[in-house]
């Protein structure tokens, strides 16, 4: 194999916890690091797009919290783009929970939070201060777990001081939910934010709802530029030490040698020479694709796991959805209509279940039961032209028919597919919001297709497997953290710790703790 195809590391995938693993491996340790992406840009879910030579969107980061001064999230990116990346605080409220008879505005700080759910459900008041308690006990383990999954050596098993669970850990939202309220509005409005996990009450961890919640205490925040600064930070470090990353470069398998990951095989997808398949080798080989991916789709049959069967039946007991996503180019600042730069999550009921329920329904009857609405020119300083997304859910199997067909020549009928989808949702938003049609210049419609041609992600899923209590349980999910039995062979991102942008860049710092120098662990653990 030439010299030149060799690295220290090897990361599968460009997105968040790539990005944050390379840049410390890159910063801390000195290490030649490289990335391999299929997309033709880099960033993963952090990249960016333009149409019409002006509108530009962000494809996955809508928001984060913890980035206040001093706070982790901050030092974590701070970290990973050396104090490059700059961020904007959204208006409070930074979100609006929007049904049929309330809209729940949330603001700035727990505090605000709580004193505006008692004074909308003052019958509920104990029952709400107890529900705040639980969310900040939930995250305190939910931090010590990590810490117990990723440290080294003796501290890894430290049970006295790190117990293994909490009494909410193996516990569902509807079961606590059920458990601690009454009134059925109350129950809907504290889980507004579900579609940020993707799953309905009855299926999604509450130890993950509440660190979801708890994440945006001190509000939103979103990167000055764009989330691509994110990538364009990371890689710049990325490359000043030596290391590279490769678009259109498509891994299709992890070399494996005497129980060692030693490389991987890769096809370049835009080759005109005729020789595409290319060979590149490493130390280390860590996946930011994902454990369905890498576990069962890269790494060959013939490598013994000891939970291959597992992991597929879990996968299949608990499906994830896929989402659909509207970008709109306006005409004019939505701030015409009422708009000031915070979230919009619009719901036809109280029943957060039957909306994910009729996730697939919508789509034949035309309209959808919940939507999202984010507006990324109103965050962004920068930004020069008025942007906005509507987001909502469903599965890949309703795209089945044109999944062999390449990207952009799908045919006039999946054309006239899209046309009908996104119809139904402009005529949604109209009726929300009288007046929002006419600041349409420009709309395109991002399919279940289009996520998994663009990141290969198994079942076009947005979140990767799904975030039920077992996923939280390394006992019930071995493969839900960065070691992995195959000797070198790593994972990072969000299914090396917890979901979005946020969690992805956690993950991808929790990966370089088992790859560390111990004089180098101190400075990283800080961070954490």
């Amino acid at each position: 194999m030439a010299e030149k195809n060799h690295y220290d590391i090897i990361i599968i995938g460009s997105g968040m916890g790539a990005l944050a693993t390379a840049s410390i491996m890159a910063q801390l340790e000195n290490k030649r690091v490289l990335l391999l992406e299929r997309h033709f840009q880099e960033g993963g879910y952090t990249h960016a797009f333009k149409r019409k030579r002006k509108y530009s969107w962000d494809v996955g980061l809508h928001y984060v919290g913890q980035l206040a001064k001093g706070q982790p999230v901050r030092k974590a990116f701070d970290l990973i783009t050396k104090g490059r990346l700059k961020w904007n605080k959204m208006p409070s409220p930074y979100e609006k929970f929007i049904y049929p008879d309330i809209t729940f505005e949330v603001r700035d700080g727990e505090e605000n939070y709580r004193a505006d759910l008692i004074k909308a459900f003052p019958n509920e008041e104990k029952a709400i201060r107890q529900y705040f308690k639980d969310i900040n006990e939930c995250q305190a383990w939910f931090r010590k777990n990590e810490i117990k999954k990723n440290l080294p050596g003796i501290l890894d098993k430290m049970r006295f001081i790190i117990p293994n669970s909490s009494r909410f850990s193996e516990m569902t939202v509807k079961e606590y939910l059920d458990a601690s309220f009454n009134d059925e509005k109350l129950k809907a409005i504290v889980i507004s934010q579900w579609g940020d996990y993707g799953l309905p009450p009855e299926k999604a961890s509450f130890p993950m709802h509440c660190v979801l919640t708890s994440h945006y205490f001190t509000g939103g925040y979103y990167p000055i530029g764009g989330s691509s600064k994110i990538a364009e930070y990371t890689v710049d470090l990325i490359k000043e030490k030596g290391g590279d990353i490769l678009l259109n470069h498509q891994v299709n398998e992890i070399i494996v040698k005497n129980g060692k990951a030693t490389g991987v095989k890769a096809t370049y997808l835009r080759d005109t020479t005729g020789d595409a398949n290319r060979e590149f080798s490493a130390e280390i080989i860590i996946s930011n694709a994902g454990a369905y991916n890498t576990f069962l789709k890269l790494l060959p049959g013939s490598v013994p796991l000891p939970w291959r069967k597992e992991l597929r039946e879990f996968d299949e007991q608990n499906p994830q959805t896929a989402h659909i996503d509207l970008y709109l180019g306006l005409k004019e600042s939505p701030e015409k209509l009422g708009f000031k730069g915070e979230n919009h999550w619009t719901f036809s009921g109280y029943d957060h279940s039957a909306a994910y329920s009729s996730r697939n329904d919508w789509i034949k009857k035309g309209k959808p039961e919940m939507l999202y609405f984010s507006f990324a020119s109103l965050k962004d300083p920068e930004a020069e032209h008025h942007t906005a997304e509507i987001i909502t859910f469903t599965d890949d199997e309703n795209f089945a028919k044109w999944k062999d067909e390449p990207w952009k020549k799908r045919g006039d009928e999946y054309s006239a597919w899209k046309e009908k989808i996104a119809q139904g949702i402009l005529e949604r938003a109209e009726e929300l919001y009288p007046g929002f049609k006419n600041l349409v210049d420009y709309y395109e419609l991002s399919t279940p297709l289009s996520t998994e041609t663009m990141t290969g992600h198994h079942r076009a899923t947005i979140y990767g497997l799904a975030g039920v209590p077992a996923r939280f349980n390394l006992e019930k999910s071995p493969w839900a953290q960065p070691r992995t039995p195959v000797k070198n062979l790593y994972l990072t991102g969000t299914e090396a710790s917890a979901w979005g942008i946020a969690g992805a860049a956690i993950g991808g710092i929790l990966t370089t703790i088992h790859l560390l120098k111990p004089w180098n662990l101190p400075r990283v653990l800080t961070k954490l």
